[in-house]
């Protein structure tokens, strides 16, 4: 809407003045209904009312503002420009007031990658606008990156709308057969009377790839459970690459690791640590030079910063000293960090445990654990529970004394006397997950799931461990030595664009130099715009950079760096951003009439029908809008006259009386 001022006729009549005011809005918008976002260009321009005469502004709006940045400030200065000026401002609204219902899935996060064959778990983010308590079935579908047509992914979940109508997230689960790149697409089912269907899915692009596992596994011992899972890991050639360390084996011979893959020693440095995704821990013990405070402090950030995943394995031999003295006195408090459990002291010797009568109690998923990709053994909960239900239980586990506040509890004991030290109503975990940092690590507290191998000739303990790994490893499938975010993947023009970069060297050491450059490219056009980011200014660390860009140009546009340097190749997790036109009008299609009663007090808002009696309501007479600036002394026409005469009379004086 733009707003003109124009002189009245040439009448007296209250009518006819408040037919001028009337006639003085020119309505230009294109929208659906006129919006406020106009009236602030009175702010920016006051010259355009200076020297006119008006009997008051009429602003016919639905009151919603549309433009974007601080549209409350900028309504706001171009009020109190006209109110200090006396001008009356009259309010006509337009338009239903009653919000619409509108169910809406903002976006849709998924991997960049995927391990063909592995459980991939996606998360729509889904909200909504006057919709609380109605049920909504959320639906995953796919298509091949260069194909036009949908295929359901067979996984769906349905959800209710909450009554505050905050964000709700909803977890799909499917699997990735077939290699290639694929878009998903989670759509959310349409209610009836839905104000609009086009904001009711969100996609996520996820390359299936065959890449193997590389997994670091460690072992104090050559106890059962750590020759199951050897063997499993190295008979699996085709998913995982493996090297094997047993602690107590001789470190010329007894080796075994997949092939290229052999170690003489554990990683000491972090570029060697960092190749592999997956560490398995199986009570290892400590050795100087080897299993240490170094190597612990190096996988702690393996697990933290670089989307690394741990399983740590629990046995009666060495976990007690790893994992339950102080952390002033023993290395392994960067261990004791990632886990997601706090251990307690062995309270039965071994030699008292083997003289007892053995009791092997079930392992029971808790409800967390049956929709966690790593316990799912059935296509439901129910068959899921029954199937664990059947597995051969645990005589042993070792003791916990809480949870950590961020884990969660996906399998617990069946033993009335294994309990939480810190709370013995609840049952003591035997499977606990935490996500820690960027990374995740998993905590199992018995060493017996290798007798799993004799129910259906080993295939549930096969899949146990492969989900295991799949969960582990979906991090390290992120970690990359450029990592470039957004925050989001929809930005409306007008908008800014904040950039982050994570970035690292070779040796996966932070980039210490103060800029860092990032390719922006149109995938329309192919256009490059380069930006230049700088350090993070606000917390000073290595490798981080950050600058924020102006949205101008619609369409889709690739987030990229280090296009031209090989030793970054496939080292770059990049961003794929969307730029549309603002939608700010279909988000609120509703009336904002309070917004209007704000601009218009003290009886001067009236609603639509109530628009033939305006007339009634603007004053009759006109009043000159001046702008209060300050002028020069001879900023004036009369100071000019007045001049000219003076100069003039001096002239003729000194022609009359002959004056040089």
């Amino acid at each position: 809407m733009k707003l003109r001022s124009s002189r009245p006729a040439p009448t007296s009549s209250t009518n006819a003045s408040a037919t001028s005011a009337i006639t003085s809005v020119r309505l230009m918008s294109m929208r659906p209904r006129p919006r406020l976002a106009n009236l602030e260009r009175i702010a920016p321009q006051p010259d355009r009312l200076q020297g006119q005469r008006v009997s008051g502004i009429v602003l016919v709006s639905d009151g919603q503002a549309t433009t974007t940045g601080d549209s409350a400030g900028r309504l706001n200065a171009a009020l109190a420009y006209v109110r200090q000026r006396g001008i009356p401002v009259f309010a006509v609204g337009v338009g239903d007031d009653e919000p619409p219902k509108n169910v809406m899935v903002l976006r849709l996060q998924a991997p960049a990658e995927a391990r063909q064959g592995a459980t991939v778990e996606m998360t729509a983010y889904l909200s909504h606008r006057n919709c609380e308590g109605k049920n909504v079935q959320v639906r995953l579908l796919r298509r091949a990156l260069k194909s036009e047509t949908w295929d359901d992914a067979e996984a769906s979940e349905e959800v209710t709308l909450s009554q505050k109508g905050e964000v709700q997230e909803v977890k799909l689960q499917t699997r990735a057969e077939a290699l290639g790149e694929y878009v998903y697409k989670a759509v959310a089912q349409a209610l009836q009377d839905e104000f609009t269907e086009e904001d009711n899915f969100a996609t996520a692009k996820v390359k299936v790839s065959e890449e193997k596992v590389k997994i670091l596994l460690v072992s104090g011992d050559a106890g059962w459970e750590f020759q199951y899972l050897r063997n499993l890991l190295l008979r699996s050639p085709d998913r995982y690459a493996v090297s094997v360390w047993q602690q107590n084996a001789d470190s010329k011979f007894n080796q075994q690791a997949s092939s290229g893959m052999k170690l003489t020693q554990l990683p000491r440095t972090a570029a060697e640590l960092y190749k592999y995704e997956v560490v398995i821990l199986y009570d290892p013990a400590y050795t100087e030079g080897g299993f240490d405070k170094q190597f612990v402090d190096m996988l702690e950030g393996f697990v933290d910063k670089h989307h690394g995943g741990l399983c740590y394995i629990a046995s009666n031999k060495y976990s007690d000293s790893n994992l339950v003295t102080s952390a002033e006195e023993f290395p392994f408090v960067g261990l004791a960090n990632v886990l997601p459990v706090v251990l307690g002291h062995r309270t039965i010797h071994i030699a008292e445990r083997i003289g007892r009568e053995p009791t092997a109690y079930p392992v029971v998923p808790t409800p967390v654990g049956l929709d966690h990709p790593a316990l799912r053994f059935g296509s439901d909960a129910g068959e899921t529970l029954s199937i664990w239900r059947s597995l051969p239980g645990a005589y042993w586990s070792h003791p916990v004394i809480r949870m950590k506040p961020l884990a969660s509890s996906l399998a617990v004991s069946t033993d009335p006397l294994n309990r939480l030290a810190d709370d013995p109503s609840q049952p003591a975990p035997l499977i606990a997950v935490q996500y820690y940092g960027k990374g995740r690590s998993l905590f199992i507290g018995f060493d017996e799931t290798w007798r799993w191998r004799y129910l259906t000739d080993g295939y549930y303990y096969r899949l146990f461990w492969h989900n295991v790994m799949d969960f582990l490893a979906a991090g390290r499938l992120q970690s990359k030595r450029i990592i470039i975010t957004t925050g989001a993947d929809r930005f409306a023009v007008g908008e800014n664009l904040r950039i982050h970069v994570e970035a690292y060297g070779r040796n996966y050491e932070p980039l210490e130099e103060e800029t860092f450059e990032v390719e922006m490219i149109n995938a329309a056009t192919k256009a490059v715009q380069k930006i230049v980011l700088q350090r993070d200014p606000k917390k000073k660390l290595a490798g981080h950079y950050e600058a924020t860009l102006p949205l101008k140009t619609q369409g889709s546009f690739e987030l990229t760096a280090k296009r031209e340097d090989p030793s970054y190749k496939d080292e770059v997790a990049g961003k794929t951003i969307t730029v549309a036109l603002p939608e700010e009008e279909f988000r609120h299609p509703e009336a904002d009439l309070a917004m209007l009663e704000t601009i218009a007090p003290e009886g001067r808002f009236l609603r639509i029908h109530e628009s033939g009696g305006l007339a009634g309501l603007v004053p009759s007479g006109k009043m000159s809008v001046f702008h209060d600036v300050p002028h020069e002394l001879w900023d004036v026409p009369l100071a000019i006259v007045v001049i000219v005469l003076l100069l003039a009379a001096e002239w003729i004086l000194r022609k009359k009386y002959n004056m040089v």
